[in-house]
């Protein structure tokens, strides 16, 4: 989405994890493990395709960069096939999320019009959203309080429902 002074908004969906805390499930759904992001519970849409629509009114598909797994390029490709424009970027091997977001990013500031004033949203694509317009509301708050960060980062949760230590952690203030 282009603002009024020429910025660039774009999108980075990371599609490139293992799902391996849910193989069990998903070996069970479809006969063999599947990475979370690829997997469709309770409908016909998967976690990765979700993203995608619930980014796209706010960032065109042509500013969308995903990140996916070599190994999963064919299943990422076949998910992806309706969302013509997408670049697609194969990671050949897992070095963490900063290794996985550094080449989407320079894609994406490498088509800013002025790269120093970029906005670029970063999505997980292995959540469910049961309210997508409350998340991009947020998305939408965050952007225009980058104005006031020195920084110009900002972070998006949710609050938590209960403890989830296994998930990694956020420490508030820090940075």
């Amino acid at each position: 989405m282009e603002r009024e002074d020429g910025e660039l908004i774009g999108a980075i969906v990371l599609a490139a994890g293992e799902g391996t805390r849910i193989s069990a499930l998903t070996q069970a759904l479809y006969g063999h493990p599947v990475p979370k992001q690829f997997a469709a519970f309770g409908g016909d849409r998967t976690f990765l395709q979700q993203t995608l629509d619930r980014i796209a009114p706010l960032v065109p598909i042509e500013r969308t960069v995903v990140v996916v797994a070599d190994h999963h390029a064919d299943l990422a490709a076949q998910q992806l096939s309706a969302y013509q424009g997408v670049h697609v970027v194969h990671q050949p091997r897992n070095c963490g999320t900063a290794a996985g977001v550094l080449l989407p990013l320079a894609h994406l500031l490498h088509r800013a019009p002025d790269p120093s004033r970029a906005r670029v949203v970063i999505l997980p694509s292995d959540h469910h959203v049961a309210r997508p317009e409350i998340l991009r509301g947020s998305i939408v708050e965050a952007l225009w309080a980058l104005e006031r960060a020195p920084s110009r980062v900002a972070l998006v949760g949710a609050v938590a429902d209960r403890p989830a230590t296994g998930l990694g952690w956020i420490v508030p203030g820090f940075g």
